[in-house]
């Protein structure tokens, strides 16, 4: 009999995820730490590009927001979607998983824990990382708002 129960696509039933021991903030920090160096390296090409092709233009403004967003998108959101992991995570051995399941958190689960709850977490004053200190399982206010936590997973 089929071991794991299919949910949607590849999110499924993963009871060993479940007990899972929380990442730290620390890991998470450096995580974090590695994402933002990829985005910001790969956004600042961007904008480079953008200026270098359109200077003095009204609409460089829209389109390096437009960028903003797709490549926080692609560092992002859908790393997590399709894999459990960003690169920084995925480096560290860390994965999001589905707090009901244990599997990766569906798609409406990632959109909101990296375009709503994530946001304010970080845009006031990380306080949203500062809940973590208090809770067993270092569940920040983007865990808990998606209904998704990150585990340490042993690394390959």
């Amino acid at each position: 009999m089929n071991q794991s129960i299919r949910i949607y696509k590849h999110h499924h039933l993963d009871a060993e995820r479940l007990t899972c021991s929380p990442a730290t903030l620390f890991s998470r920090f450096c995580a974090f730490t590695i994402d933002s160096l990829l985005f910001n390296s790969l956004f600042q090409g961007f904008s480079v590009m953008v200026s270098a092709t359109m200077p003095n233009s009204e609409s460089d403004t829209v389109i390096v927001g437009l960028g903003w967003l797709a490549i926080g998108t692609a560092c992002f959101t859908l790393p997590i979607y399709f894999w459990g992991s960003t690169f920084g995570k995925k480096t560290l051995g860390l994965k999001v998983v589905d707090m009901q399941t244990g599997g990766s958190p569906n798609l409406f689960k990632t959109l909101v824990r990296m375009h709503i709850g994530f946001p304010i977490s970080v845009f006031l004053f990380f306080l949203g990382y500062f809940v973590a200190v208090f809770s067993s399982q270092k569940l920040t206010f983007h865990d808990r708002l998606s209904g998704t936590r990150v585990i340490q997973e042993d690394l390959p």
